[in-house]
């Protein structure tokens, strides 16, 4: 549009005056608020973010993989985000409970195996089913903090030579343990986070990790 046609456009609105295109215009200036264009803003970033798939191995456990998940879907802080569950066929309540929370968030899928196809096998399963252009491979008895998802992924991002990148946990042997003391779940999240956000970019030689870029995402088994 030119600055001529821009002007023509212009006169030709206030020439076409009435009730009802008042109201209209009215309406429609009443929408251009700073909060709305935030929300607008926030929404096209959301939606050029890739997709991240998080697998969960379960075998019976359900109050471990309970734990788990709560803490997935609450403090991921990621929007565009699929939960794969793989469950090695549990004997106790896990499958129905699964199924059950499948039905209520739309981010679960629920992989039932007829057998239990070991740990190798079945998050094997979950790499051939997952969508996402980063996977994550977690534990049942893993509780994970607010942001993790971005933090996880943001070394891959910032470098493409990377193609795995592993968590900060209390409960392992080697360079990736930290010690964190706490009396709950709620004061572990803010000490984690807090300890966190003290260490960003910080690069160490590590033995193994849970977070790969799709092309990398093979487990023998």
């Amino acid at each position: 549009m030119t600055p001529v046609s821009f002007s023509q456009r212009i006169a030709q609105a206030l020439a076409e005056d009435g009730s009802a295109l008042r109201h209209r215009r009215q309406a429609w200036a009443r929408e251009h608020t700073w909060a709305n264009r935030a929300r607008q803003f926030v929404s096209e970033i959301d939606a050029s973010l890739p997709l991240v798939s998080v697998i969960v191995l379960t075998h019976n456990q359900w109050e471990f993989t309970k734990a788990c998940l709560f803490s997935i879907r609450n403090w991921s802080d990621y929007p565009n985000l699929e939960i794969i569950v793989v469950d090695n066929a549990s004997t106790d309540a896990t499958p129905q409970k699964l199924l059950e929370l499948g039905k209520q968030d739309s981010r679960v899928r629920v992989i039932l195996n007829d057998a239990n196809l070991g740990f190798s096998a079945g998050n094997n399963i979950g790499l051939r089913a997952a969508r996402g252009e980063y996977l994550i491979l977690i534990n049942n008895d893993t509780f994970v903090t607010r942001g993790w998802v971005r933090d996880l992924i943001r070394p891959l991002q910032r470098d493409p030579k990377i193609g795995l990148v592993g968590p900060l946990t209390n409960n392992i042997g080697n360079e990736q343990k930290v010690r964190l003391i706490y009396n709950s779940m709620t004061e572990m999240e803010k000490l984690a986070r807090r300890f966190t956000r003290s260490r960003l970019r910080r690069t160490y030689s590590l033995k193994f990790g849970i977070l790969l870029r799709r092309n990398t995402a093979s487990a023998p088994g």
